[in-house]
């Protein structure tokens, strides 16, 4: 009596150096992210036989697809957080089967490369006459993924001034001039994505000397 072969469900094979699509990581607003598939099964239907990726439940990816062939699933433009891949290979007559993966995207804090008197991490003093403003001078961010990127400077908790900055260029902020006192200043970048990045700057306003009186 003669055998005959089975029908094999479609199954994953990693030659080539493709191995089951490890869970991968990317800064927002970066390019060029993709998971890689290859299945095989020999007992197929080619004319009906496909394969669909799906990330966080929604239809991404739905291709024919060949043995010893790749199916390459790109996962750009996805938002801030972990995203689940799942993708699937049908043989046309009833087999299936199913690989998952992970993709996670963050955003990387501004980061300042250039602050007031080079000083990058420290809080900043400044002693002033009274009437004499204030400008926060040298001041430059890298960040490699902003949105519309701005700056808030809140002055003993208040708010009191708000500004906008470029990734890699240099600017300044003008703080004014107080009336004699302390004062407590919180600069908050925020890169527009989520990403923010705060430094701290104590001015001190001195009262003017009040004129001499000279006796004749």
């Amino acid at each position: 009596m003669g055998k005959g072969k089975g029908h094999v469900h479609p199954f994953f094979d990693w030659l080539n150096d493709l191995r089951t699509p490890a869970n991968i990581s990317y800064e927002l607003g970066t390019t060029d992210h993709f998971l890689v598939w290859r299945a095989h099964d020999y007992t197929t239907s080619f004319t009906l036989r496909r394969c669909e990726a799906f990330v966080d439940g929604i239809s991404s990816y739905n291709d024919t697809w060949s043995n010893s062939s790749t199916e390459m699933v790109f996962v750009n433009g996805l938002a801030i957080g972990t995203h689940g891949v799942v993708f699937r290979f049908y043989d046309g007559i009833g087999g299936m089967t199913e690989g998952n993966a992970s993709v996670t995207v963050f955003n990387v804090v501004p980061i300042l490369t250039r602050w007031i008197d080079s000083n990058l991490t420290a809080d900043v003093y400044f002693v002033r006459d009274e009437g004499v403003s204030v400008t926060l001078g040298s001041i430059r961010i890298v960040d490699s993924s902003v949105g519309s990127p701005t700056y808030t400077v809140l002055v003993n908790g208040t708010s009191n001034a708000t500004g906008t900055w470029q990734s890699g260029m240099n600017f300044s902020i003008a703080i004014g001039i107080f009336p004699p006192g302390n004062y407590n200043l919180t600069i908050v970048f925020d890169d527009g994505l989520g990403g923010t990045t705060t430094r701290y700057v104590y001015i001190t306003w001195q009262a003017a000397s009040p004129p001499l009186i000279i006796l004749a």
